[in-house]
């Protein structure tokens, strides 16, 4: 099967699997039946992973449009995460809404998944640097939501939360920073160096350290809130937004 449609049947499975689960999580009686639902959501996600792997016999994590159906994927398992643990029902629908934006766009514009690998990308540090970033990139997109309605109205559940999940997301981030750099040595011989995207990744986790530090020294501070989503922004110009700078053509992330 032609892998546009594998994913058009995916990101259709998504929606109907999504939306009969967010609508049964509002109910007392059925609300068992939706997690079930989401489950089957995520796996649905997992075959379009292994199924695009089998494609390209190697981890399809080097395009835009893969790295957006790993997201997909993360951030699917981050929300039911965030329902089981916290109880937070409308999570799912942030999550659900990101994860169908995303297939979307790698279907009607962005779907170069079969792109040959150039040899720097079979390192045994690629699929880790990569995926934990991807990761991060999930767990920090839903503590800028929670943030983002922080700042509206202060709630202390919703703010733990909040600083739990950015805790837990920059560790990740920082991991894969780490790793990358273990990866730019092996392959360049230099741990940094001061490429645009390595300097705004640097920017964008001295902005969430800073955030975690006034969690746990400013309690209620709204510029937790406020750093969260400067984070979350400059975790998409990283990620994908430095293509449009005019510098991108310089940088040695291109591949």
């Amino acid at each position: 099967m032609n892998y546009w449609l594998f994913l058009l049947y995916t990101t259709i499975s998504i929606a109907i699997f999504n939306s009969v689960g967010i609508a049964l999580s509002f109910t007392k009686k059925y609300n068992a039946i939706s997690k079930y639902l989401f489950i089957l959501s995520i796996v649905s996600q997992l075959i379009l992973i292994v199924y695009i792997w089998s494609l390209k016999n190697t981890a399809p994590l080097q395009t835009i449009a893969e790295t957006r159906i790993w997201y997909s994927f993360f951030i699917s398992v981050v929300g039911l995460f965030i329902y089981f643990k916290y109880k937070i029902k409308w999570m799912n629908i942030f999550t659900t809404l990101m994860c169908l934006m995303f297939n979307i766009i790698v279907l009607v514009k962005d779907n170069t998944i079969t792109t040959p690998t150039p040899p720097i990308l079979h390192s045994i540090w690629f699929i880790p640097h990569v995926s934990l970033y991807m990761v991060s990139y999930a767990i920090l997109g839903c503590a800028a939501i929670l943030s983002i309605m922080n700042i509206f109205k202060e709630n202390n559940k919703r703010e733990n939360i909040c600083n739990q999940l950015l805790l837990i997301g920059t560790i990740c981030f920082s991991i894969g920073m780490i790793l990358g750099s273990i990866w730019a040595y092996s392959a360049w011989s230099s741990f940094w160096s001061w490429d645009i995207k390595e300097s705004i990744a640097l920017i964008t986790w001295l902005v969430y350290l800073i955030s975690i530090h006034l969690s746990f020294t400013q309690k209620k501070s709204k510029w937790v809130s406020v750093l969260s989503i400067i984070g979350f922004i400059l975790l998409q110009i990283c990620w994908w937004g430095i293509k449009y700078l005019p510098v991108y053509s310089q940088s040695n992330h291109i591949y």
